[in-house]
């Protein structure tokens, strides 16, 4: 039996549903035999990105330490565990902690940009992209960014329609064709603890 993490993938656009689907996989399979890793979590320090003053476009691969993550993805394929970043949305900074991850059986990451990018998609074994119509996605975003990382409703659609719309048609819809799976957002809406299960039978056949 191959005792190295299975990597999965779950990518898809803002507010699309990859973190619900994530966390409700890793339920399903219990805390022994997953872990997650969040995108978010290595977004750059806007310090180093803006010495300057002002806000970067988070939304653009270059906003993310995407080498850093994929060292720590190549460690854990190996059996080891990392200490991954923290980031506080309220300031766009990296907090001084971090947060350990174990090899478990299972590893998911998820983010809108990881099949974008060759050096993270190389390394997973199965990859999902969710499908979600933009209005949906957008009301989601409203209620999250203004109860959970301060902002208010007004920046957030000046941020969706300036840079996470740009970014949704420059970067994350062209991922897809990297995809081992694409699920459309009804199959998503409606497949509940099924397609869950589906899932999962899928990631660890070989197991």
């Amino acid at each position: 039996m191959d005792t190295k993490p299975t990597l999965i993938g779950i990518a898809g656009g803002s507010c699309s549903g990859k973190t619900t689907l994530a966390r409700n996989a890793a339920k399903a399979l219990g805390p022994h035999r997953c872990s997650l890793i969040a995108q978010d979590n290595y977004y750059f320090d806007v310090r180093i990105l803006c010495p300057d003053g002002g806000l970067p476009d988070f939304d653009a691969p270059t906003s993310l330490e995407f080498s850093l993550l994929a060292r720590h993805l190549a460690a854990l394929k190996q059996g080891d565990a990392v200490d991954i970043p923290t980031y506080d949305f309220t300031v766009h900074q990296r907090r001084e902690e971090t947060v350990r991850v174990e090899p478990r059986p299972i590893v998911i990451l998820e983010g809108i940009l990881i099949l974008s990018q060759p050096e993270i998609r190389a390394q997973l074994d199965h990859s999902v992209f969710l499908r979600c119509e933009k209005h949906l996605r957008l009301a989601r975003r409203i209620a999250r960014d203004v109860a959970e990382r301060g902002r208010t409703e007004e920046g957030v659609l000046a941020q969706f329609y300036e840079t996470v719309e740009p970014s949704q048609t420059t970067w994350v819809d062209p991922s897809s064709a990297h995809a081992s799976r694409v699920i459309e957002q009804d199959e998503y809406l409606n497949g509940g603890d099924d397609l869950i299960k589906e899932l999962i039978a899928q990631w660890t056949a070989s197991k």
